[in-house]
């Protein structure tokens, strides 16, 4: 998963190969704007948009799962019993 942030309140079209996708980044308190994605093919479109790293940067880069938050979250469901996955 990649996560971007804005200093400011963004939404933007990005090309792919299937054409083009808006994005619109969640906004934050104090004006800033996140986007969280596993989708390589948008990752990728988001990396070759000319406001990348003007506009919006990347912050994180966790392409393999931290197992302490894996462990948790499995430790979080049995505590709660519910079946569906938490969220983070």
């Amino acid at each position: 998963m990649r996560i971007y942030r804005s200093n400011t309140v963004l939404s933007l079209n990005v090309r792919t190969p299937s054409g083009q996708r808006h994005v619109t980044f969640t906004p934050q308190t104090l004006g800033t704007s996140i986007l969280m994605t596993e989708d390589a093919v948008l990752q990728s479109a988001l990396e070759r948009h000319p406001a990348f790293n003007r506009r919006f940067f990347l912050v994180s880069d966790d392409s393999t799962p931290n197992p302490s938050v894996c462990r948790r979250a499995r430790t979080d469901e049995r505590e709660h019993r519910d079946s569906s996955p938490a969220l983070f």
